[in-house]
């Protein structure tokens, strides 16, 4: 929160962006679960149809929004996607031994995004956040026109 405030986003929008963001945006979480199902099913010699690969990036991206934010939470949504496709889900237990580092870099995208998604907010809200500061320095100063 502080560097995004060093950056000249706006306070009010940071207290709405960053815990929605903590709460629905896992883009890390989709992103490995996404590649991870793929990379499964061609471990196995799954061709995976075009009807397939869309399932994997709606299961992904939904199972993701529904993800807790607690570690290796991505590991028990890819089990769905592995089975809405299909596909055996033995092999998590191999992403198991390294979820550790790649849970870290899954945390780095989902913050990134957040604190992209704060600043996109602020950008397109500036205008009326300008508003809102000139209202509130007439009203403080007595000055109305």
């Amino acid at each position: 929160m502080k560097c995004l405030e060093n950056f000249g986003v706006h306070k009010q929008i940071i207290n709405l962006v960053l815990p929605l963001g903590a709460t629905m945006n896992m883009d890390g979480t989709a992103l490995l679960e996404g590649v991870a199902s793929i990379t499964i099913a061609q471990m196995y010699a799954t061709n995976l149809s075009l009807a397939q690969i869309i399932i994997v990036s709606l299961t992904a991206t939904f199972a993701s929004i529904g993800a807790a934010a607690i570690p290796s939470a991505g590991l028990v949504t890819l089990l769905m996607v592995l089975t809405s496709i299909g596909v055996p889900t033995e092999a998590v237990g191999i992403l198991w031994t390294i979820d550790w580092i790649l849970d870290r870099i899954r945390t780095s995208v989902n913050v990134f995004g957040d604190c992209v998604g704060s600043s996109i907010v602020h950008h397109l809200n500036a205008d009326q956040l300008s508003n809102c500061k000139s209202a509130k320095s007439e009203s403080v100063t007595g000055n109305s026109s």
